[in-house]
C-alpha cells in the first residue's frame, strides 16, 4: 500500500510496519542488523515501552536512556546500577585527553566530589590542590601520618603518638 509493507496489518504506517514479535538471526559474517541514517533527521533510533521512551540514539553517536536529547555520549535519566561478576574492576574511568577534570559527583547542582589529573581528589572543591583536599570537617577514627602536619586549627581528642617532629601550628 503506497510502497509500504505491513506484517499483521493492512494499514502500515511506515515503510515496513510489523505488528507482533520479530526475530533476527545471523549465520553470516557482519552485523545482524545495521541502521544507517542518511538524512538530516537527528533521531536515529528510539525504543519505547508502550508509549514511554526508554532508549534513544541520536546523531553524533549519543545514546539516551529515558531522554530524547542526550547531551553526552551516554546520558541516563534515572537510577543506574553496575554489577561486576567478572575479574577486574567494576568500573574504570580513563581520561585520554588534556581535560583536567576526570570525574565530578554532584548532589543536585552542588559539587561534592571531584577527581582531577595527577590523582588529586577534592571533597567540596572543584580544584583540589593536594592528593586529598577537603573543604569542610574531617573525622577519622584511626589516622596515621608519616609526614608533616601543617595546621591553623588542630584539635586532637584521645591518645596521640607523634611519629615526626615537624608539627607546625598557626592561628
Amino acid at each position: 500500500q503506497g510502497g509500504k509493507v505491513g506484517i499483521n496489518t493492512i494499514t502500515p504506517n511506515k515503510s515496513v510496519d510489523v505488528i507482533g514479535n520479530m526475530q533476527l538471526k545471523n549465520n553470516l559474517t557482519g552485523p545482524a542488523m545495521m541502521l544507517q541514517q542518511t538524512n538530516s533527521e537527528p533521531n536515529i533510533m528510539q525504543v519505547l515501552d508502550n508509549s514511554n521512551l526508554i532508549l534513544s540514539v541520536i546523531q553524533g553517536g549519543k545514546v539516551g536512556i529515558n531522554t530524547t536529547t542526550p547531551s553526552k555520549s551516554v546520558d541516563v535519566i534515572g537510577n543506574m546500577q553496575l554489577k561486576n561478576n567478572l575479574t577486574g574492576p567494576a568500573m574504570m574511568l580513563q581520561q585520554t585527553n588534556s581535560e583536567p577534570n576526570i570525574m565530578q559527583v554532584l548532589d543536585n547542582s552542588n559539587l561534592i566530589l571531584s577527581v582531577i589529573q595527577g590523582g588529586k581528589v577534592g571533597i567540596n572543591t572543584l580544584v583540589p590542590q593536594h592528593q586529598l583536599d577537603v573543604v569542610g570537617r574531617v573525622r577519622a577514627n584511626d589516622m596515621t601520618v608519616t609526614g608533616t602536619i601543617t595546621t591553623c586549627n588542630l584539635q586532637v581528642l584521645g591518645d596521640t603518638t607523634v611519629i615526626t617532629t615537624h608539627i607546625v601550628t598557626g592561628k
